[in-house]
């Protein structure tokens, strides 16, 4: 989806999602993880990423940050994503994501 259209697709999904308790990986540029957790709710875990143009052809490096409450289990599901097309680094900050 594009970035201006998260808002209310979110919203949306947001009542389906609160019993199963999922990862939300995003790689929308522009929207930070406050926002994706707002239009959530509760019970959603969101880890950001950037990966960057050789993603394409399975070259990429990946920085990924998530937020204190993102577990474990839900930090190695993103790993194993995002780590299908190249390299992936946990970065501290979310504002970090933007020079990886």
């Amino acid at each position: 989806m594009k970035p201006q259209d998260a808002a209310s697709v979110l919203t949306a999904l947001a009542g389906e999602w609160h019993a199963q308790g999922p990862l939300l990986i995003s790689v929308a540029a522009g929207l930070r993880v406050a926002a994706l957790q707002a239009w959530c709710g509760p019970g959603v875990a969101v880890v950001r990423a950037m990966p960057n143009r050789p993603a394409l052809v399975g070259a990429a490096a990946t920085g990924l940050f998530a937020p204190p409450g993102v577990t474990g289990p839900q930090r190695a599901t993103a790993e194993q994503v995002l780590g299908s097309v190249g390299e992936i680094v946990w970065v501290p900050t979310e504002a970090a994501l933007d020079v990886v």
